[in-house]
């Protein structure tokens, strides 16, 4: 049975869009070289997948916005969503520029939708038909027991379908708490999506967990398929100045539109998409490829390329660690039992373990690490200081400051000075030690000192390859140093959080180090145990004592 037109605009908002000439920025929406567009607008996929969960990673200007912005006028219209919608972005400020700078146009610039909309001049609740499509911000404005966020904004109102622009920029927790906006929903939709910043984190790390779609390009003349951001720069031709895309295994031109969305994993549950720069008609791929080359030129640079453009995540290697960098560490020796010391701790409170890194210096600029461990409680804390003649320890003082204190109070008996620190972004020196035991460290300047005892060859030694080493490289690189500009402008380099957010050996190794700042170097005679690990690092073979 065909169905009418009527029909297939209910059912379809590309189509809908298309036929009614909704005005896009002034001009009619077109499907001519959008074809990578129409799924993505769709509630279900061409392979027949419902989009209960969606993640849409995108370069800038896809179109992919927009293209939810008419998916949600469409089923507002038709009323697929009775209790509503609700996008949400990361502050109250990009909601005004959304809802006032994107939405209303496109609501102000077509009798179809400003005829059924209640207020087209509300910035933050419109009603559509008979649904309400509201724009909130998501930020903790309520700090629970000292750690937990939340904000009424993420969970008063229920919804049918929610989305969240700009993931990256989005608190994990409040993020996280938008679901409980579809608890009494029977259709439970949620559709994230962003240009990715950082890898493993964000958009980034959600479109890893979906089924991984890719706009696949077929060839007209060998039957094979090219992804233009995967295989860029090598798939662009450029003659007469202009830039055309080539298939990547016989040479030939191939056009932008005769593509698909493939799942790389079409067993996963969530749909993802991989939307970058390149499959925009209008965008010059010469100009594209120009930017990449040598992007200074273009007053940009590499992580705006890669991101912008190509929709992928960057940071550079000297921004992030990797775990092969951590392993190149390790010795022949395994974890010591006990030593002479005196030795450094650092520690890191993470629920409900307690990370521990315990060793001490080699040389003035040199560390050994001689145990890592995670314990469950202050007096197996105590009792591994006291098995290495530890001496000096520094831990994080939150958030458990009360805590901290009195162990600190019950170590010194057994001469464990214990400094609580304090980890502050704005701090003007590298540390800050003051007389009541109380340490302040610059959480920038600390992280890249550990970053650099790890890539400096020779300046970090670790145990062998074992499980709780294995756990420890993990741990260390999950953190990324990032640009930030502030609300007044100013810009500064942080570290984030990434990948599973588990960096409490990282931390540990942080305020190992400072611990080492308070001890000295153990002399030869009083270890159990002499390696070439202990003695002055040469490039040439030692001689073990």
């Amino acid at each position: 049975m065909e169905l009418t037109s009527q029909e297939i605009n209910a059912a379809d908002a590309p189509h809908w869009a298309w036929t009614n000439k909704l005005l896009i920025d002034g001009r009619p929406f077109e499907l001519e070289g959008r074809k990578y567009q129409l799924e993505i607008m769709r509630y279900v996929t061409d392979d027949g997948k419902v989009k209960t969960n969606e993640v849409i990673k995108k370069g800038s200007q896809t179109g992919a916005t927009i293209g939810k912005s008419i998916e949600i006028a469409h089923g507002a219209v038709h009323g697929y969503y009775p209790q509503g919608i609700i996008y949400f972005f990361p502050s109250k400020t990009a909601v005004e520029e959304f809802s006032g700078g994107r939405f209303k146009p496109l609501l102000k610039d077509n009798e179809l939708l400003r005829s059924v909309c209640n207020d087209v001049n509300s910035v933050y609740t419109r009603r559509i038909a008979k649904t309400n499509v509201s724009f909130h911000g998501c930020s903790g404005t309520t700090i629970i027991g000292g750690m937990a966020k939340d904000s009424m904004q993420v969970r008063s109102t229920p919804a049918d379908w929610i989305l969240l622009d700009e993931r990256d920029m989005f608190d994990d927790e409040m993020a996280a708490q938008v679901n409980q906006r579809l608890g009494n929903s029977t259709i439970r939709r949620r559709s994230d999506m962003g240009t990715p910043k950082l890898p493993d984190d964000g958009i980034d790390r959600l479109y890893g967990k979906s089924d991984m779609r890719r706009w696949q390009i077929k060839c007209d003349s060998c039957r094979k398929y090219t992804h233009l951001a995967t295989e860029f720069p090598q798939c662009i031709r450029i003659a007469d100045g202009k830039g055309f895309p080539v298939c990547i295994h016989c040479g030939r031109d191939i056009d932008r539109g005769n593509g698909l969305w493939v799942p790389d994993y079409p067993d996963r549950p969530t749909v993802g998409y991989w939307c970058s720069q390149l499959l925009n008609p209008n965008r010059p791929l010469d100009q594209a490829v120009y930017e990449y080359d040598d992007p200074p030129k273009y007053d940009t640079t590499e992580a705006e390329v890669q991101r912008t453009i190509l929709g992928k995540a960057f940071a550079r290697a000297e921004d992030i660690l990797r775990e092969t960098e951590v392993y190149q560490c390790c010795t022949m020796d395994n974890m010591a039992y006990s030593h002479d010391g005196p030795c450094a701790m650092g520690f890191d409170v993470g629920y409900p373990l307690i990370h521990v890194i315990i060793g001490h210096k080699i040389t003035h600029d040199r560390y050994r690490i001689v145990r890592m461990a995670r314990v469950k409680d202050w007096s197996a804390l105590h009792d591994l200081a006291k098995r290495y003649n530890v001496k000096s320890t520094v831990g994080d003082a939150m958030p458990e400051s009360h805590k901290i204190r009195e162990w600190a109070n019950s170590e010194a008996q057994y001469g464990n000075t214990v400094y609580p620190c304090y980890v502050q972004h704005h701090l003007k020196t590298f540390d800050n030690w003051g007389s009541d035991n109380i340490v302040k460290v610059n959480m920038t300047d600390i992280f890249d000192e550990s970053h650099q005892m790890v890539v400096n060859p020779g300046r970090m030694l670790i145990p062998r390859d074992c499980e709780e080493v294995k756990i420890f490289a993990h741990q260390m690189c999950q953190r990324a140093k990032f640009l930030e500009t502030d609300n007044r402008g100013g810009i500064s380099y942080h570290y984030k959080k990434i990948g599973d957010k588990q960096d409490h050996y990282r931390n540990a190794l942080n305020f190992f180090y400072l611990a080492c700042k308070k001890v000295g170097i153990p002399e030869s005679k009083n270890r159990k145990r002499a390696t070439t690990q202990d003695m002055s690092y040469s490039l040439k073979r030692e001689q073990r004592i």
